[in-house]
Formats: C-alpha cells, structure tokens, sequence
C-alpha cells in the first residue's frame, strides 16, 4: 500500500464545502455546529459576537462559538472539545458575509488540518452573507432606520 493510501485508510474523517444552504444545517445526533467568527484582540469585538450567538447556542447545546485567530475558544479547542463529548460530524458556519481570502483557502486548510489530526468528519457551509434570512433581516435594519426619527 502506498503511503497516499496508508493515510487516507488511516483517515476517519472528511472535509466537505457545502455549496448552498437549503437543508445543510440539519444535524444528526452526532453532528454539532461552530459558528466560526474570524477573532480580534479587542475584547469587546468579541462580546459583541457571543452576544450575536448566544441566542443559538442558548436555544441549541450543539452549537458553539469558535474563533479563526486572536481569541479563544479557537476552532481545533472547539473540535477537540465537541469530540469528546460525541461528535463524529461537525458543521463549522462562518460568522462572514462573503467568501474572501479566509474562506476560499484559509478556512479550508485548517478543517483539512484538523480532519487529519483529531479524526472527524468537518463541514464547512457557506457564509452567514449567503443565506437568505440575513438579506430580509439587513432590510428590516433599513426599514426601521429610515421610520426612525
């Protein structure tokens, strides 16, 4: 066996980029969800973001927040953590509006990463900018500015 095939044998999970979001939120038992911001070192960019998620992660024990840099929890402390408590898929869902830089080639190497290192399966979805609640919500936010005195 070439050692191409060794790794990939040895491999127990996967790396999959979903392309759009009808239905890829859905979870099994085992599958949880990262809500995956991008971090700073300003602690209150950070507040500001868990304030954002808490409503998730309130109303969802399977959701969690992780950061790409600068703050912790970081995303592999978050995989590890919902590893071992069972998961064997996790959802990772970018807190971005757009697929720059971090999302086309960043993101995806660290999920590579990581599926190697700890053993699981990962999928990264689109942006939150993608889905189309955030584009009603966004007009809500004018609406109610515009018949704001």
């Amino acid at each position: 066996m070439s050692a191409r095939e060794t790794e990939s044998a040895q491999d127990t999970g996967s790396v999959t980029n979903t392309g759009s979001y009808p239905g890829s939120l859905s979870t099994s038992d085992t599958c949880h969800v990262i809500l995956l911001a991008h971090g700073s070192s300003d602690p209150h960019w950070k507040e500001t973001f868990e304030a954002l998620a808490r409503p998730s992660c309130d109303a969802n024990p399977k959701a969690v927040v992780g950061y790409m840099e600068l703050c912790e929890p970081s995303l592999e402390q978050q995989i590890v953590r919902l590893k071992k408590e069972g998961a064997n898929c996790i959802k990772v869902v970018p807190l971005f509006l757009a697929r720059g830089r971090h999302l086309r080639k960043d993101v995806p190497e660290m999920l590579e990463r990581y599926r190697k290192e700890h053993g699981i399966s990962l999928i990264l979805t689109p942006p939150i900018g993608e889905h189309p609640a955030l584009a009603q919500s966004i007009k809500a936010i004018v609406d109610d500015t515009l018949k704001a005195p």
